[in-house]
């Protein structure tokens, strides 16, 4: 049995394709996998699963997903131990000081056809892309008017990428117990 993240695209945001946390840990377990459990509502799922690839436990996760709540969304998948490694080091450099910045990562649904110029900033929305790695990218965001904007689809199109989800750095340390 190896560990697991799953990351699920767009639910339980705004109101849209809503999923009770308890229902899809549910419906996870139904699938085989082990030591189910969900982190906050945006749709993090940590479990043990036999299996050696990613994708055909994403697979599964959006077919049962589709079946069980009628929402079709895109599930990223990636192993546990990588990410814990990951959480460990500081893929953000000195940005992590900085007050009133968000951490972000990006996770992709597929390797990026892309390669951007890193880092990048994008001052009238408030970014800065720092980085990439496997799969993903690590950006700031800086407050505009009092907000901050976690923009999906200019990553999707920077990247050359189908699918993104974000997660919050903070969210993401402590999901693993590091944070």
């Amino acid at each position: 049995m190896s560990g697991w993240v799953a990351f699920i695209r767009g639910i339980n945001v705004g109101g849209n394709k809503i999923i009770p946390m308890k229902a899809l840990a549910e419906a996870c377990t139904a699938l085989g996998f082990r030591e189910v459990r969900t982190y906050i509502a945006s749709g993090n799922v940590l479990f043990e699963a036999g299996g050696t690839k990613p994708e055909p436990l994403a697979r599964r996760m959006e077919k049962a997903i589709l079946e069980t709540f009628g929402h079709e969304v895109t599930v990223i998948v990636r192993e546990r131990q990588a990410l814990e490694s990951l959480a460990k080091t500081l893929p953000f450099g000195a940005a992590h000081r900085e007050k009133d910045t968000k951490l972000y990562v990006a996770f992709f649904s597929a390797d990026a056809s892309l390669k951007p110029k890193l880092p990048q900033a994008f001052p009238a929305d408030g970014l800065e892309l720092l980085g990439a790695g496997e799969r993903m990218a690590f950006f700031v965001a800086r407050p505009l008017n009092g907000k901050h904007v976690v923009p999906v689809l200019p990553l999707e199109k920077m990247f050359g990428v189908p699918a993104v989800t974000v997660r919050n750095w903070n969210t993401i340390c402590k999901m693993l117990g590091s944070g």
